[in-house]
């Protein structure tokens, strides 16, 4: 037998209707470009605006992007836009939840307020709280010109990322040479131990060699879904970008480590 104390119902809190113009967003499309970027957020909760994703309407599309400070991920879902050109910072963690609530129907229906973001479709609405924080310039931070540039299969790189991982750590980067001979993967150790993996790629520019956090590394090269991926830097402590060949709608920049 169990006696459990209840609370009166009257004092649960009661949800006010949705308001604001709706949008109505493919729910496949939103839940790919959602798992593309909510996994750059920021986890530190203290951290309000880098715990939050930004959405954005560019005139042309949706833009989500998401920062931990680290890397950067940024999604354009095209053709669709907010009706305005007011951006808004939603709590990651309930966008995580969102994406498992997506596959109930085909469209979501998405309102914002000053204070609200609505997720709508006939089965499911989920409503949270706007972050009221400044968002960081993130575009400042994205590099124009890249002259080293790597076409790589995705697959044979995740595999090579997989392995190196044995012994790569966050103290621990992984070294990535790309030259005309392809893609070195590199990690040592202090004890001697050591990972090397070659893999083919088509490389254009001057050889380098780029040190990186192996796991988010891995976590953009796999969030670009593509058969090849292209990797472009400039210089050693200079941010890399990786991107789906084929795609424009998605970026991943990523913070070198030192060598």
């Amino acid at each position: 037998q169990f006696t459990i104390p209840t609370l009166n119902a009257i004092e649960f809190p009661r949800s006010s209707p949705p308001s604001g113009e709706p949008v109505v967003i493919n729910s496949e499309i939103f839940k790919a470009a959602l798992a593309q970027v909510v996994q750059a957020a920021s986890t530190d909760q203290n951290k309000h605006n880098l715990s939050a994703v930004l959405l954005a309407s560019t005139g042309k599309a949706i833009r989500l992007v998401a920062t931990d400070g680290y890397r950067l991920a940024m999604r354009d879902i095209e053709g669709e836009h907010t009706g305005s050109d007011d951006s808004f910072l939603i709590p990651a963690r309930a966008l995580a939840e969102l994406q498992r609530l997506l596959d109930m129907s085909d469209e979501i229906t998405v309102r914002f307020n000053d204070l609200d973001a609505t997720f709508q479709s006939p089965k499911m609405t989920l409503s949270t709280r706007l972050i009221n924080a400044e968002y960081p310039p993130y575009q400042t931070i994205i590099p124009k010109n890249n002259p080293n540039s790597a076409i790589v299969n995705r697959e044979e790189l995740l595999d090579a990322l997989r392995r190196t991982r044995v012994l790569a750590s966050e103290m621990t980067p992984v070294r990535m040479r790309m030259s005309t001979e392809g893609i070195r993967l590199t990690v040592q150790l202090t004890d001697g131990s050591t990972s090397v993996e070659d893999i083919d790629a088509q490389f254009t520019g001057e050889d380098i060699t780029v040190a990186f956090n192996s796991e988010y590394l891995a976590n953009g090269v796999d969030a670009c879904g593509t058969e090849e991926v292209v990797i472009e830097t400039s210089a050693p402590n200079k941010p890399a970008i990786v991107k789906p060949v084929g795609d424009t709608s998605y970026l991943y920049l990523l913070m070198p480590q030192r060598l």
